[in-house]
């Protein structure tokens, strides 16, 4: 288990493994069998999502104004990014656009729309990216402009004390985007011709370099998705969460 799958799986304990609780009282419930659930579960959770994005003790729920985790690995065939301190800004803005929930394969799916992610950390990268080497350690900023993600969960459903509850398991997470830049201080030691040219490269041909690191942003994307939503869905009854479930 690498250092960022380690994390994950301490912060998913902390988060995930804590007493049954109730519905939080700023979150309203939608009948789940009606026709109009999906745009019902829309609105509620546009109203909603600010509050939890501001963060909930209560449920584990950390702040996410910027969202901040200490470290996180990606890695490919042919390039190893390590990065730490990292904080995520932009979150507020989110905008859901679907929300289903199929109980005859019992997925959940959860598309949303953010106008701009700005993620910054310190980085530690070496390896090729196409036939290009690159190397070097800094300060490091990715900017998502209008980005779409997707996030889903397979579950089933168990009964615990009586109630039921949700098992989340068979995560998927997408994204797409109108635009992505790459921004590495210090690449190659400080040399800014080189520095100059890599990330012209980079920023020009970005949807290459997310296909060739998408495995390990899928990881990452989908332990954020838990880390928001997942405590809510596996924590509360699920009759509670959809009272015609």
């Amino acid at each position: 288990m690498n250092r960022f799958s380690s994390f994950m799986y301490f912060l998913m304990v902390c988060c995930i493994s804590i007493d049954s609780l109730h519905l939080p009282q700023y979150i309203k419930t939608c009948k789940v069998r009606n026709a109009d659930f999906k745009k019902c579960a829309i609105k509620n959770g546009n109203d909603i999502i600010k509050t939890i994005i501001k963060g909930d003790r209560k449920y584990n729920i950390p702040p996410a104004n910027p969202l901040r985790f200490p470290l996180a690995t990606v890695v490919s065939d042919s390039v190893n990014l390590n990065s730490t301190n990292i904080s995520i800004h932009g979150l507020m803005d989110i905008d859901i656009t679907d929300v289903d929930v199929n109980l005859s394969n019992n997925t959940i799916l959860f598309e949303a729309h953010i106008p701009m992610l700005t993620i910054e950390f310190r980085y530690r990268i070496s390896g090729k990216i196409s036939a290009f080497t690159i190397q070097g350690e800094g300060p490091g900023t990715v900017k998502i402009y209008d980005g779409f993600y997707r996030t889903g969960f397979g579950f089933n459903v168990t009964d615990r004390n009586g109630k039921r509850y949700m098992n989340l398991g068979n995560e998927s997470f997408h994204f797409d985007a109108k635009n992505m830049t790459f921004k590495f201080g210090n690449l190659f030691n400080g040399d800014e011709k080189l520095e100059y040219q890599m990330t012209n490269y980079l920023n020009q041909n970005w949807r290459d370099v997310v296909s060739a690191l998408g495995p390990s942003l899928e990881k990452i994307g989908i332990f954020l998705g838990k880390l928001i939503v997942g405590t809510i869905l596996q924590k509360v009854p699920v009759d509670e969460i959809f009272p015609d479930f």
